[in-house]
């Protein structure tokens, strides 16, 4: 394979030409040695426009995933797909013996999430939750494992985001049990459920209900959502979600610390003792194209992936540590049917 030696390029299958996968283009196009040689969409008209869109000279376009993945020359399979064909084409990915970054959600149920973990043994998987690589997250995270602060007492995230019908009807995948998985737990809060997990996790356990209120005419998912996080550490935290705002807040996560708070607004973070306020990290300008919730760090994640197959080596943010937020996920759609507590289980170790 052309990742074993590092002054090659990396040949990028892209598996999915919808919204997201402009970010994955651009993302892939300021990696130098990367070079996308497969665009692949059920609808091909839109992979070809996607070649012509961002230059992809000597591409070839498929309308079935599975001929871009038998090419030999192929590296790195980019999924970028609506939710419920993330874990087949990852898994057939996987086992091809291709470096595999799939967008979130890695699945939309929990068996299908495990049987991609247990498909890496070579951990080759790459699950997207870019928000880690953001500034104020890292930051955040410092400072809560150095202890300057103190220990944590309690967290709580607010993600209150606008999804009308008009974005619903766009794509007939989207607010649909059986194609998107969920609503705005699934696909906007999902991200913000994975910093909680990586700023206060592990998880312990997790309760919580769902509804339709403002769109139920208009899907058949949630639009709206709460719950009650337990995690490892004895705190607890509280969680709300909602598609039915006005505007595109950025996701806010409160961090009350022994010694003051920290507070995560989008990518700015803020240091709160009483009545004085520090800006620690102030979020920049959005410059990859995407929208100004998403931040810019999906080029950031991607060039780091992309290090990794070049080099041979394993991604850190892999299918076992993206498993803890679709477990929260498909966790809270399970409590509000059950109306009990989930307890959270590790996932097994990849079959050697």
């Amino acid at each position: 394979m052309a990742a074993e030696n590092e002054k090659s390029a990396i040949n990028v299958a892209v598996i999915g030409c919808g919204g997201i996968s402009n970010v994955h283009m651009r993302a892939l196009g300021s990696v130098p040695y990367a070079k996308v040689v497969a665009l692949c969409d059920v609808q091909k008209d839109r992979a070809l426009s996607h070649m012509e869109k961002y230059g992809c000279a000597g591409a070839v376009a498929y309308g079935d995933y599975r001929e871009a993945i038998a090419r030999e020359d192929v590296d790195l399979v980019d999924i970028v797909t609506p939710h419920s064909a993330h874990a087949r084409m990852a898994i057939d990915a996987l086992n091809a013996g291709k470096y595999v970054l799939c967008e979130k959600p890695m699945a939309t149920r929990k068996e299908d999430a495990l049987a991609m973990i247990a498909a890496d043994a070579r951990r080759r998987l790459g699950i997207v939750f870019q928000n880690r690589y953001n500034q104020s997250a890292r930051e955040c995270k410092r400072l809560i494992e150095s202890g300057a602060l103190g220990k944590v007492r309690a967290v709580k995230a607010n993600v209150t985001w606008h999804r009308g019908e008009d974005y619903y009807a766009s794509d007939a995948w989207r607010g649909t049990w059986s194609q998107e998985g969920g609503g705005t737990l699934i696909n906007q809060s999902i991200h913000t459920i994975d910093l909680l997990y990586c700023l206060c996790g592990p998880f312990h356990s997790i309760k919580g209900a769902i509804s339709r209120d403002l769109l139920a005419d208009a899907i058949e998912v949630e639009d709206n959502a709460h719950a009650v996080i337990k995690f490892e550490s004895g705190v607890v935290g509280l969680l709300h979600a909602s598609n039915n705002y006005g505007a595109d807040d950025p996701p806010r996560i409160t961090i009350h610390c022994e010694k003051g708070v920290l507070e995560l607004f989008g990518d700015t973070l803020w240091r709160v003792d009483g009545d004085d306020v520090e800006v620690l990290v102030r979020r920049k300008p959005v410059t990859t194209g995407a929208k100004a919730v998403y931040g810019n760090s999906h080029e950031t994640l991607i060039a780091d992936f992309c290090a990794c197959a070049r080099s041979g080596g394993s991604f850190w943010l892999d299918g076992r540590e993206g498993y803890h937020a679709i477990w929260a996920v498909l966790s809270i759609y399970e409590s509000s049917l059950s109306n009990r507590w989930v307890r959270y289980e590790q996932p097994p170790a990849a079959r050697p």
